[in-house]
């Protein structure tokens, strides 16, 4: 692109600027406009990228109670370096609260990262009849909008605001466990934590019922995303 003109629209960089220089004739971008990110750029999450695993060990406690600890696995000497991590878990949290927010989960591929697993059909108010993974989502849409409303009466009813912040503040609650290993428990603690305040709902109490431990988790990719794997 000419580089005269004035900078516009910066491009944030996950690899060193060499990188792109490697493929010049595909970047379709001044050389003005991008901007390298630092080893330890956060995302506006508070995470150090570059901090060792011992310094996110308290992740698991990131809102409220609960947080069960890793299960101890050694990292092999494959896993991902800690901003990829940092970026794919961003990436896949925003995601799911915006289907969260649609009522509608779109990625199979994913869904397992949430202990969701979505069917065709939905046995429509018989909570006994639904699959674990169809009760989690719910009851995470649950868990959400209790956020917000707790937010919004903060706010004297600043309803945007408060969406916009239970949205933030829930993005980073599920990036920091997500690193830190612990997302089954952090998310267990919440479910605990609504129910021994009064606020659970249907979908959190049948979870409860029929035990956590039958939660279809994707470990293999929490493994890879707390880089244990």
């Amino acid at each position: 692109m000419p580089e005269g003109e004035p900078a516009r629209y910066t491009i944030k960089l996950m690899r060193p600027m060499a990188a792109v220089t490697e493929f010049g004739g595909s970047v379709r971008a001044k050389r003005v406009n991008l901007e390298a990110l630092p080893a330890d750029y956060d995302f506006g999450l508070g995470i150090s990228a570059g901090a060792p695993d011992a310094e996110r060990a308290g992740a698991d406690g990131a809102s409220g109670s609960g947080g069960a600890a890793a299960g101890g696995q050694q990292a092999g000497g494959n896993e991902l370096p800690m901003q990829v991590r940092l970026k794919l878990a961003l990436e896949v949290c925003k995601h799911f609260m915006e289907s969260l927010n649609d009522d509608l989960y779109r990625s199979a591929a994913t869904e397992g990262i949430f202990g969701v697993r979505m069917e065709a059909t939905s046995p429509y108010g018989d909570l006994r009849g639904m699959t674990m993974g169809q009760l989690v989502f719910n009851a995470w849409r649950w868990y959400f909008e209790d956020r917000m409303q707790e937010l919004d009466e903060e706010d004297d009813g600043a309803l945007d605001r408060a969406y916009k912040r239970a949205h933030k503040e829930s993005v980073g609650d599920l990036v920091r466990a997500l690193l830190a290993g612990t997302l089954p428990g952090w998310y267990e603690g919440q479910l605990r934590r609504l129910e021994a305040e009064g606020r659970p709902s249907g979908y959190s109490h049948e979870i409860l019922r029929r035990g956590c431990g039958a939660i279809p988790w994707d470990r293999v990719m929490h493994d890879r995303l707390a880089g244990r794997a």
